[in-house]
């Protein structure tokens, strides 16, 4: 199911964002010597702050969030995708990130 995320979401959306982020994204902070984590658990507040003020939603199954999707205006030409995060389990499976993408084109 994909509905519009809410502020009860956002704990769940934090954690798949910050493992992701964690694990796919070390090369960030690898010339400035902090470790992955430590840069990342920095930057929560922020997303967790650009999550709650996007257009968002969550891919869900079973009160689980598999996937989160938020979308910022453009003025020239409608909104872009901001964040696109699928959980490790549900990534490659063309389900979570695919509906998310297909709910934001319509």
């Amino acid at each position: 199911m994909i509905r519009q995320i809410n502020v009860k979401d956002i704990r769940q959306a934090a954690d798949t964002w910050l493992k992701i982020s964690i694990d796919k994204y070390s090369f960030v902070c690898e010339h400035i010597g902090i470790s992955s984590r430590e840069f990342w658990s920095d930057k929560l507040p922020e997303m967790i702050q650009t999550t709650l003020e996007a257009d968002g939603y969550v891919y869900q199954v079973h009160d689980q969030i598999q996937g989160f999707l938020t979308m910022r205006p453009e003025n020239s030409c409608g909104y872009y995708v901001y964040e696109l995060f699928v959980d490790s389990p549900w990534q490659g499976k063309r389900i979570a990130g695919e509906a998310l993408i297909n709910h934001a084109k319509s």
